[in-house]
């Protein structure tokens, strides 16, 4: 019966990235965490090709991508990001919840660097404090330009499928990290380090406390090593997913290896340390701003996922520069059966935000 009234509780998470559409449909019990169907389908579209054009393809791709993997169209969960994508955390006076969204524009427009008629606005209540004798809540303030969440909307209608919660990619790594049972004394940091977009979230008792996203991610890697060395491209990602950051102190030419190859795979590996250097230095101010909150913060640990987490030695290298210990993550460990082909490893942390998105309920913000 709610299923009839509210709409279905179970939806499938849609990753719509820059690179590749990542779908992930889980059947999600108490203790149990069933796989029923995955997809990943990089997108290709002409060097030519027009928004409308993208959108289409984009479309049929998705489309496409659930008649492949066995899942009829349903209700999905999407998310957005980048730089039309806001969130803050502000205090506004307590009120009762349900009249929260009728005062949030007021509240939210000193916040927001947009206009607040051009924007989605969202939010969800941390806690409640005492500021100079008033009483506040804290909350989690999130605008969307409305031109993206439009945008959105009409690739899932030109499939033919309709979304029914919106997301925000920084926060599905919330979500999947809970449901992984993740727990430590300090905060936690976690970056998916996708194609265009590196999402933050900082994480304390379980709840996000920073989100952003960082313009470092794996085709800053990709392009810098194609102009850097003068190979195309589809080279430069082979070399980035092959070599990594090696410890050229360490490094010793292989058994037959000509040494162009070796010279340039050193090449590339210092290239790439230099980008990686860059994006933990992102990262660090987001940690220091978080640290600024409050006496009591600290980091404990970092965990790294997403299509670009998987280069060699990455995980070792940020955590030299971050100080604290770094680990890639699987978002498919949470799954304790399933009836959908084998996820391949390399595939896998590319379904984080499509995961977070599928274990997502309607109404669940409540």
């Amino acid at each position: 019966m709610k299923s009839v009234f509210l709409g279905p509780q179970e939806l499938v998470g849609v990753d719509l990235g820059s690179h590749a559409v990542k779908i992930v449909w889980l059947v999600a019990g108490d203790k149990t965490c069933r796989l029923k169907g995955w997809a990943h389908a990089p997108l290709q579209f002409k060097a030519d090709a027009s928004p409308e054009e993208k959108k289409m393809v984009t479309a049929r791709l998705v489309k496409d991508s659930f008649s492949r993997a066995g899942i009829r169209p349903r209700s999905v969960a999407v998310s957005v990001s980048g730089n039309a994508v806001i969130v803050r955390y502000v205090s506004v006076p307590k009120i009762a919840p349900r009249d929260l969204p009728l005062m949030l524009p007021a509240e939210a427009e000193p916040f927001i660097p947009f206009d607040i008629k051009d924007v989605q606005l969202g939010c969800h209540i941390l806690g409640e404090s005492v500021e100079e004798g008033q009483k506040k809540m804290q909350i989690a303030l999130v605008a969307a330009r409305s031109e993206l969440i439009s945008e959105r909307m009409e690739v899932f209608r030109a499939a033919d499928i309709s979304p029914l919660v919106i997301d925000v990619d920084a926060f599905t790594l919330e979500t999947i990290y809970e449901r992984m049972g993740g727990s430590h004394s300090g905060a936690v940091v976690m970056l998916n380090i996708g194609h265009k977009l590196t999402n933050l979230a900082i994480m304390e008792n379980g709840v996000t406390r920073v989100a952003r996203d960082i313009l470092i991610a794996g085709s800053s890697f990709t392009k810098t090593v194609s102009k850097n060395l003068g190979i195309e491209a589809a080279k430069a990602e082979d070399i980035k997913r092959q070599v990594g950051i090696k410890d050229l102190a360490k490094t010793l030419p292989p058994s037959g290896q000509d040494t162009l190859s070796v010279v340039q795979s050193d090449q590339a590996s210092a290239i790439i340390a230099d980008i990686a250097r860059d994006l933990a230095g992102e990262v660090r101010r987001s940690v220091d701003f978080y640290l600024s909150q409050g006496p009591d913060r600290a980091v404990s640990k970092a965990y790294i996922t997403g299509g670009s987490s998987g280069m060699p030695n990455l995980a070792s290298f940020l955590s030299g520069e971050l100080k604290v210990p770094v680990e890639q993550f699987n978002p498919l460990s949470i799954i304790t059966g399933s009836d959908a082909p084998p996820v391949p490893p390399e595939v896998a942390p590319s379904l984080t935000v499509a995961a977070g998105l599928a274990l997502r309920r309607l109404w669940d913000w409540q």
